[in-house]
């Protein structure tokens, strides 16, 4: 089918693109709504999820259903039922583009997502080549870890895509930018700012920092492409982030430090390929400047088949011989590279300005288990700060043990079960690590905690606490301690 046209996307007035979103909502599009649709099948690729999910719509007749077929799953509908979901917006909509004629019906060559209250128009991304991406699960993942829990001045989304990200962020930020070397991307994008009345938003179009130069933000954000290109594949600007993969991140990485302000921090997801024995750190550290800190929070092995499986899915509309090829070819990639593991990382630079910057490499429960939240870093990176400080700094800290967590004595070792919202499941300990832990509560520091626990145990404080720093040090390193 190709690429639909956005040259005249933008043309549309701005009175009409509000009635547009007011349509659709009035219709029942919302994430939580359409859910039931979205989910069916949710676990297989696209096209094998379609012809039911279809079926499941098709049978009910309501604006929302209506509604979900034609702009949400390409899902030709009659005149009729165009008419009751868009009305008197329907011509001018057809006219713009934002409705077309295919297979007998009325459908939008777009694709709708749902995001929160947002609408977010983008492509479908089994055109490849210059499709646009809109949002995903990963992108979700992506707001979650990097959403300021307090409101700042200005963030960068950098390969931005349809916009997601950016317009997002514009409901926390003075100022948002977003950049994209697609400018198929930057259209859709400023289609739906208006869409959706943002207008603390910029969309420009350039490769990576280009678009921003001499500009710094408090907040910059990436979901780079990351999928490794083999030789002979023909490359899709928001699939393909280089050979190995990980090229356009170790880009970003080496470009950011002009546009990071003091006092920032940047949070870029990425799939990382590992290549022998060779830890993700030690590729990823080089690329930073040394003055910022860095942690890493490293999520489980993926199934390499089942990856390749999954992407070349993706990239076709049957799962024929075209797909098989193009699955095979990328597994024998990854093999020629010696890509022995693909774990996807949030990669968290800190431009804090410690005297001494640090490194940290955490390895998490997959992050298709748990949800990695800007609550969580700004805990964890306070953690690092301590413990890449001096022993007065710990002592002067308050912590608190992690709620929900509870002790099992297995026998052999008693174990410390974390609960679901944590990034590790459980902590082996010792029983004089809790009763160190019990000693702890909301409000009280570690000297306070050394006391308490002396007089547990009728010991000197001085006495106890060369050791029992170390062992909070321990207790904190191990997520059984955090910061309040």
């Amino acid at each position: 089918m190709g690429l639909p046209g956005v040259a005249r996307l933008l043309d549309l007035p701005m009175e009409l693109c509000g009635a547009l979103a007011a349509r659709l909502r009035a219709a029942g599009l919302r994430e939580g709504a359409t859910a039931p649709y979205a989910m069916s099948g949710e676990n297989m690729p696209e096209r094998m999820r379609a012809p039911l999910r279809n079926w499941h719509l098709r049978r009910k007749r309501t604006p929302l259903t209506l509604a979900a077929r034609m702009f949400m799953f390409m899902d030709p509908i009659d005149r009729a039922g165009a008419v009751e979901v868009l009305g008197e917006l329907l011509p001018a909509l057809v006219e713009h583009g934002l409705v077309v004629e295919r297979d007998g019906g009325l459908v939008c060559p777009f694709l709708l997502n749902l995001v929160n209250e947002l609408l977010v128009f983008c492509d479908d991304l089994a055109e490849g080549g210059d499709a646009v991406m809109g949002a995903g699960e990963t992108t979700a993942d992506l707001i979650r870890a990097a959403y300021p829990r307090t409101r700042h001045r200005s963030a960068l989304d950098v390969g931005c895509g349809a916009g997601t990200a950016a317009l997002l962020l514009a409901a926390q930020v003075d100022r948002a930018v977003g950049v994209d070397i697609n400018p198929r991307a930057i259209v859709l994008a400023q289609f739906n700012a208006r869409l959706n009345a943002i207008h603390n938003v910029e969309f420009r179009a350039g490769d990576l920092f280009a678009p921003v130069a001499g500009e710094r933000f408090d907040l910059i954000v990436s979901q780079p492409a990351f999928v490794s290109a083999p030789d002979d594949a023909k490359q899709i600007t928001f699939l393909h982030g280089g050979r190995r993969g990980d090229e356009m991140t170790m880009r970003i990485l080496g470009e950011l430090q002009p546009h990071l302000a003091e006092g920032g921090r940047a949070v870029i997801l990425h799939d990382h390929p590992t290549v022998g024995d060779e830890p993700p750190v030690a590729r990823l550290r080089p690329a930073i400047p040394a003055a910022m800190n860095l942690l890493l929070l490293v999520s489980t092995p993926k199934d390499l088949d089942a990856y390749c499986a999954f992407y070349a899915a993706g990239r076709h509309r049957t799962l024929g011989p075209e797909f098989e090829r193009d699955a095979v070819m990328h597994r024998e990639h990854l093999a020629r590279l010696g890509v022995e593991a693909l774990q996807f990382i949030f990669v968290v630079i800190d431009n804090a300005g410690a005297e001494r910057p640090w490194t940290a490499a955490i390895e998490t429960r997959s992050f298709a288990e748990v949800d990695v939240t800007s609550a969580q870093i700004d805990r964890l990176l306070a953690s690092q700060r301590l413990l890449f400080g001096d022993d007065a700094g710990i002592l002067r800290a308050t912590l608190r043990p992690v709620e929900g967590m509870t002790f099992v004595d297995e026998g052999s070792r008693l174990v410390a079960r974390l609960p679901a919202r944590a990034l590790v499941p459980e902590v082996t300990c010792s029983t004089d690590a809790v009763g160190l832990l019990s000693t702890f509560g909301d409000g009280i520091t570690v000297e306070a905690a050394v006391s308490a626990f002396a007089a547990q145990v009728n010991a000197a404080p001085d006495a106890l606490r060369p050791q029992i720093v170390p062992a909070v040090r321990q207790a904190l390193a191990a997520g059984l301690l955090e910061v309040p």
